[in-house]
């Protein structure tokens, strides 16, 4: 059993809520999300709050839901995460949408927000917002827990030398500490 079929069975369900703009690939992400993680993906792109409720109120499996913004006191279900995609203004060429975006994004409440750089899709950004979803479903799992167990398999810090020149001439030694460790690593590691 992995660490999102240990939170369903915990919790009943997952729900993940990400927002931001479609020019950023809101909906490759969502899509990529859901597939990983098998949840259903809900696209909510006009404000039909009860229709919302509804459908998430019959759900007992894990649903990404994707859209612009979410009103949180329209929801009649409280997400387990929310992360908004967000960008700079010249990547959003609508300005009409990025001021809806920055006066409902007031009214959420997120987890994390995402910074997104570039409009193409992004293997390592899809891939950051996989390594925070999975740490927020086990920090939900096992609370302080979590930070111990993240502690007792980071892997122990190695040091290596590079040699250096510096401005005379001679040769200077610096060590270099290098820690490895990622949430999907951390996944393979806990027994659960």
């Amino acid at each position: 059993m992995n660490v999102v079929e240990k939170f369903l069975e915990k919790f009943n369900k997952c729900i993940i809520l990400l927002s931001g703009f479609e020019k950023l690939n809101l909906s490759e992400y969502a899509k990529n999300l859901a597939d990983n993680l098998s949840f259903d993906l809900i696209k909510f792109d006009y404000p039909n709050y009860d229709l919302l409720n509804s459908i998430v109120d019959k759900s007992n499996n894990g649903i990404v839901i994707y859209g612009l913004t979410f009103e949180n006191d329209q929801l009649k279900f409280k997400p387990n995460i929310h992360i908004s995609l967000s960008g700079s203004k010249m990547l959003i060429d609508n300005e009409e949408i990025f001021k809806i975006y920055n006066e409902n994004i007031k009214k959420n409440i997120i987890n994390k927000f995402k910074n997104i750089k570039n409009i193409e899709y992004d293997n390592n950004t899809y891939d950051d917002i996989f390594n925070l979803v999975i740490d927020m479903i086990l920090r939900r799992l096992y609370g302080n827990k979590y930070d111990e167990m993240q502690k007792k398999y980071i892997e122990k810090e190695t040091s290596t030398t590079d040699e250096l020149s510096d401005q005379s001439g001679g040769k200077k030694k610096r060590n270099k500490t290098k820690r490895v460790i990622g949430t999907r690593l951390l996944m393979s590691r806990i027994k659960l």
